[in-house]
């Protein structure tokens, strides 16, 4: 019984991030464990893998993207996303070049952000 709670303990321990403590006893993270600006995660739901996005800087609440290309292999409609526009209430929205809208994702808890266009698959951006 002990060497399973042992092992249960250091299986635990093991999936914890990385937090040290600075000399006033502060909880300080890893810097390899904090996330990047601008830099997201794609995940789609019944798919395997996920793929990177970068977001450029904002110039009149749109910003450039760029989709690693897995992506395109992940959901291939991506491939004409050009832009990052974000909406007064938090919504995201990824446009084509002509402005079309490519798929609109929404703020969401656990995650970054959730699709609800189009509605089928799934995805989800988390912060890298």
């Amino acid at each position: 019984m002990k060497s399973v709670v042992a092992g249960l303990v250091v299986m635990g321990v093991g999936a914890l991030p990385f937090v040290a403590f600075d000399r006033e006893g502060a909880a300080a993270v890893d810097s390899s464990m904090q996330e990047r600006p601008g830099h997201y995660r794609l995940s789609v739901a019944g798919r395997e893998g996920s793929c990177g996005i970068a977001k450029g800087k904002a110039a009149g609440g749109r910003a450039e993207i760029e989709l690693a290309a897995d992506c395109i292999l992940i959901t291939p409609h991506l491939s004409q996303a050009r832009y990052w526009q974000e909406g007064a209430d938090g919504d995201v929205a990824f446009e084509a070049a002509d402005g079309r809208i490519i798929a609109e994702f929404y703020a969401a808890d656990g995650v970054a952000y959730e699709s609800f266009r189009p509605a089928a698959p799934l995805m989800a951006l988390t912060v890298k």
